[in-house]
């Protein structure tokens, strides 16, 4: 086991956090200092201790470099080191996985800091202590990476990662501007609903690699969610899987059932989370289920894809308003809790409608629009469409607003906001 004093690790934080060291300058900087101590440590163990040590400072919620908050958290991670020196004998596998997805945090960390992803600057606003109003945004379907030739659907539709770009911008435009004169009273939520990417589950001839899918999502969404944070101070992200972000690896022959947020989907949500854990007006929830339960001024929502928990069958042809009843019905009954308002997507259909038990249903469009198999299928319908509405105390869904991002596809300008990724990544 290695060994550590409080004044070492203490010290580790202190050059990892204030100076602009690489790793192999900091090893050879600890180990002058303490090796002759403590014993000389690698590059790679030290970069472990230090994402636990940061790991523990994100479960106690803060990341402002504090003396004393610094001093607890060097006291539990003794008492941690103690407790697994046991454990790491007797379970070792278990203990290097954990390890392993520190590092990875630390090393998302050092790669953010030292080749930054474009993002706008920081605004300081003035901290909402209670909101008064909400702001939620439905986004699902997005489908980023997908290539949409415009003459095989004979001009109805277009999509590549330029004109995702500025859709996406044009959302976020449109939100930005939404009722400013009660903008010092209102909270944004962000609700990412599955479907981000195209994903590899179908084929392949019309969508990127992925890599060059996840650099188009990382890219547009660090630029829109900066861009936001000029304009709401509190902004929430809640997130979900859909059916086109999982694995081909774990695809069953059905629907992706166990593990559904093992996914391309959370490692961008993760990728995120990472590059704005200094933003303190900023947070997001992950959730390891496959639908998301949250609050909005009071107002219990329950977010999920759509593609499982949730049969939504074929509302382009007839919705089954009886059979959505008691699917929410048995959720309901099984979780012992009350729901307000279901958010879904996954079938492309822009549509608000209240089931008999008083839930309200709000299935989002999406934001690819049309393409080839949908054709195939008889939707000529382009559907690019995004939902944003208010919520209070009093209203649980008020000022519905289903945002047409076409008009956005030839808008030059709106790449201020949101620089599209020309290229592999």
């Amino acid at each position: 086991m290695a060994i550590y004093t409080d004044e070492s690790l203490h010290y580790l934080l202190k050059i990892r956090e204030e100076t602009d060291l690489v790793w192999k300058d900091i090893t050879k900087d600890w180990n002058d200092r303490y090796g002759e101590k403590l014993g000389k440590k690698t590059l790679n163990a030290l970069r472990k201790k230090y994402g636990k040590i940061r790991v523990e400072l994100r479960e106690v919620d803060s990341d402002e470099f504090d003396e004393s908050l610094i001093a607890k958290v060097l006291a539990k991670a003794h008492t941690k080191d103690k407790s697994n020196k046991i454990l790491t004998k007797q379970n070792k596998l278990i203990l290097d996985e954990s390890l392993t997805a520190q590092e990875f945090l630390a090393q998302l960390s050092e790669i953010n800091r030292r080749a930054p992803i474009k993002t706008h600057a920081k605004v300081k606003l003035a901290k909402i202590a209670k909101p008064k109003r909400a702001l939620v945004v439905h986004i699902s379907d997005t489908h980023i990476g997908c290539n949409i030739d415009k003459d095989e659907l004979n001009g109805v539709n277009e999509f590549n990662n330029v004109i995702a770009a500025r859709r996406f911008a044009f959302l976020f435009k449109t939100i930005a501007e939404y009722k400013k004169e009660y903008r010092k009273d209102t909270e944004l939520v962000l609700v990412l609903n599955g479907d981000i990417f195209a994903g590899v589950i179908h084929s392949q001839e019309i969508v990127d690699p992925m890599s060059t899918q996840f650099a188009s999502g990382l890219r547009i969404f660090a630029q829109g969610i900066s861009f936001l944070a000029q304009h709401f101070n509190n902004i929430r992200i809640v997130c979900c899987t859909g059916n086109h972000d999982r694995y081909v690896h774990k695809m069953e022959k059905g629907r992706q059932s166990e593990q559904k947020w093992d996914s391309f989907a959370t490692n961008l949500y993760c990728s995120l989370r990472e590059k704005f854990n200094t933003n303190s007006n900023i947070s997001f929830y992950i959730p390891n289920a496959p639908y998301a339960l949250f609050y909005v001024m009071g107002h219990r929502f329950m977010a999920t894809h759509g593609d499982t928990v949730i049969n939504l069958g074929n509302p382009h042809k007839s919705v089954n308003i009886e059979s959505l009843t008691k699917q929410v019905n048995n959720v309901i009954a099984s979780l012992k809790i009350d729901i307000d308002v279901l958010l879904v997507g996954h079938v492309h259909k822009r549509m608000f409608f209240s089931l008999s038990n008083g839930v309200d249903v709000a299935m989002n469009g999406t934001l690819s629009g049309t393409d080839g198999f949908a054709q195939s299928i008889g939707v000529f319908g382009n559907q690019t469409f995004q939902q944003m509405f208010e919520v209070t105390k009093e209203h649980k869904m008020g000022d519905m607003r289903f945002v047409d991002l076409c008009k956005a596809d030839n808008d030059k300008s709106l790449e201020k906001i949101v620089e599209p990724l020309r290229g592999k990544f």
